[in-house]
């Protein structure tokens, strides 16, 4: 069922969209890689002073961590502010159905399913639904209801 620009607001496209991603990219790596870039040198000193297996299972948990630190991002960004920074700039903004606030779980759920529309690589899946159904959704979206709008 297509929704209407009454209840929501004007689609944003998918040009306005891969901007933003584009934006939180930056934003994130901005901000976490400080972080983050120490934490890798302590697990590299740690993985060779101990066996392949401890070196390795430390930098896939350090990987996951810095998953869920970006995902994070999106989900507090967009649960309680119904956008990211690059999605301000944009000016575009996440919403319900009824074009209102999406609260965190939503923003959860889009965000989580986030790894279904970057299959098989580079968002492949994500762009293709966007593009081609009429409410603009990718799996996201549609496990949440959520619309991404014009502000």
């Amino acid at each position: 069922m297509a929704i209407t620009s009454d209840s929501v607001g004007q689609l944003a496209g998918l040009g306005d969209r891969m901007a933003a991603f584009v934006i939180d990219g930056i934003v994130g790596s901005l901000v976490l890689v400080p972080v983050f870039i120490p934490m890798f040198f302590i697990v590299a000193l740690v993985g060779e002073g101990s066996s392949s297996l401890v070196g390795t299972v430390l930098y896939l948990l350090l990987q996951l961590l810095l998953g869920i630190a970006f995902a994070g991002y999106f989900i507090v960004a967009e649960g309680l502010y119904g956008a990211t920074a690059g999605k301000k700039m944009m000016s575009i903004r996440v919403v319900g159905e009824d074009g209102g606030d999406i609260g965190m779980g939503a923003a959860a759920i889009r965000n989580i399913l986030r790894f279904v529309d970057s299959l098989p690589t580079m968002y492949i899946v994500g762009i293709a639904l966007i593009a081609m159904n009429d409410d603009e959704q990718r799996v996201g979206d549609m496990a949440a209801n959520t619309y991404v709008v014009k502000a």
